[in-house]
């Protein structure tokens, strides 16, 4: 992926490469030894023909690898003519085929100073840098080297690999950093490799993340956000996305990031999260009574209408309604809307004296009754076969309530406890909630004959 990330710069540099002049160095006999030097061709006026001479046979010794030959002939020229810069560029070359890097430095350094813009001089440092594992600082002189003389164009090859190595480099660092716990130094290893290559959609991602455990999380949806500009169809990116999103409290711009990503790469995990995620939007607008259902010791009936009501509403619109019945006492309780809605619906029942009582302890046979027809609204109510299966010690078929109740373990939406139902005892608000949920999944499944 590395490789691919930095192609627009293997691009670019082969195509400036190509339009590049040369400057024929002399020709040396055989194969060249070291291709990757630069001749330091000496600029007009600088050096007489002796010098131009013995800077051509110095250089031929060099290529012919005879290192000592070529530092003898260079050292001669630099102490004759310590002015002509070219000679010193040519004993730094020298100096380092023999694997004296810093000697050699020094060398171009001077030919530096007597000419900055001198392209061989800037190239030769590039090479002594590199040889002393300099890489960064190697870049940055074979850089100058061709801004200063674009005749210089093989160059570009050794650019970028260099810029490849970097942004490698850069790379594993961030991901160490990171496995690590490093998050600080993560994060500036990844803008450098970002800087190398700032279209590569994934360094964007993985600081996204990085700055989401730094708890930057508005730094964390620009990244992530610029991620998914360049990959749509980068899944993680999206997941991520949506996480920062939640966390920043905008829920329904993180259902539509991992509605997305789940649409790329659908699995459970998702779906379970994506369901989270609607449920938490759903129950944004909701009165904060609605949120502290889970976590009462016994539901009421209002607690339960408004659950039916939140989670099933497609299942009360669908239902024939019944004649209109009166609840004298649901005006001004917070989930009134739900509890006229149930009635209405035919799921719960106003008692004789016009009352609904919403405050009033759910029993599990009560809640069993509730399940019970919304499975007959939904068409999932299990067979009379299915309901004889079911062995409840503490419920009889003579119990007011047995087909209610026996229907709803059948169905799986209730259970049992040691083989009793016990029908008396109060429903806690998750038992309420986690039957709702049943219902609501077997209300999305496709019943027999449909497509």
């Amino acid at each position: 992926m590395t490789r691919r990330a930095l192609a627009f710069i293997v691009l670019a540099v082969a195509l400036g490469g190509a339009c590049a002049p040369k400057v024929a160095p002399p020709k040396a006999a055989g194969v060249l030894r070291y291709p990757d030097f630069v001749y330091p061709a000496p600029p007009e006026r600088a050096g007489d023909a002796r010098a131009r001479a013995r800077l051509q046979e110095g250089w031929s010794r060099l290529q012919a690898g005879d290192l000592k030959g070529a530092e003898s002939a260079f050292g001669q020229l630099v102490q004759q003519q310590p002015a002509f810069y070219p000679a010193a560029v040519g004993l730094g070359y020298a100096l380092l085929a023999q694997s004296k890097p810093k000697e050699a430095l020094a060398r171009f350094d001077a030919a530096s100073r007597a000419a900055p813009r001198y392209g061989p001089a800037l190239a030769g440092r590039g090479e002594a840098l590199l040889a002393s594992g300099q890489r960064d600082a190697a870049l940055v002189a074979f850089e100058a080297a061709l801004a200063a003389d674009a005749a210089l164009g093989d160059l570009h090859r050794r650019i970028a690999a260099l810029k490849l190595d970097q942004f490698q480099d850069r790379v594993a660092a961030a991901t160490r950093a990171s496995g690590a716990g490093r998050f600080d130094e993560a994060r500036e290893a990844y803008a450098a490799a970002i800087a190398l290559s700032p279209d590569t959609a994934f360094l964007y991602r993985d600081l996204g993340v990085i700055e989401a455990r730094r708890k930057n999380l508005a730094e964390a949806e620009r990244n992530l956000r610029k991620a998914v500009a360049l990959d749509p169809a980068d899944s993680k990116a999206l997941t991520s996305l949506a996480d920062v999103l939640e966390a920043r409290g905008n829920v329904d711009a993180a259902i539509a990031s991992l509605e997305r990503a789940y649409a790329l790469d659908p699995s459970d995990a998702l779906k379970r999260r994506l369901d989270g995620l609607r449920e938490r939007g759903r129950a944004s607008d909701l009165p904060p009574e609605y949120a502290g259902i889970p976590g009462l010791p016994q539901a009421t009936r209002g607690d339960v209408a408004a659950l039916i009501g939140v989670r099933l509403q497609t299942v009360l619109s669908a239902a024939t309604p019944r004649p209109s019945a009166v609840a004298t006492d649901v005006r001004g309780h917070w989930a009134s809307r739900w509890i006229v809605e149930v009635i209405r619906a035919g799921v719960m029942d106003v008692f004789p004296n016009h009352s609904f009582q919403p405050r009033a302890v759910v029993r599990r046979s009560d809640l069993a009754q509730a399940v019970s027809r919304i499975l007959a609204m939904t068409g999932a109510n299990p067979s009379r076969a299915d309901r004889s299966r079911v062995n409840i010690a503490d419920v009889g078929v003579s119990h007011l309530r047995y087909e209610d109740i026996s229907a709803a373990v059948a169905a799986g939406v209730l259970s049992l406890d040691g083989g009793n139902f016990r029908p008396s005892r109060a429903v806690t608000g998750q038992e309420a909630v986690d039957a709702v949920r049943r219902l609501e999944r077997l209300a999305s499944r496709p019943r027999n004959g449909s497509r």
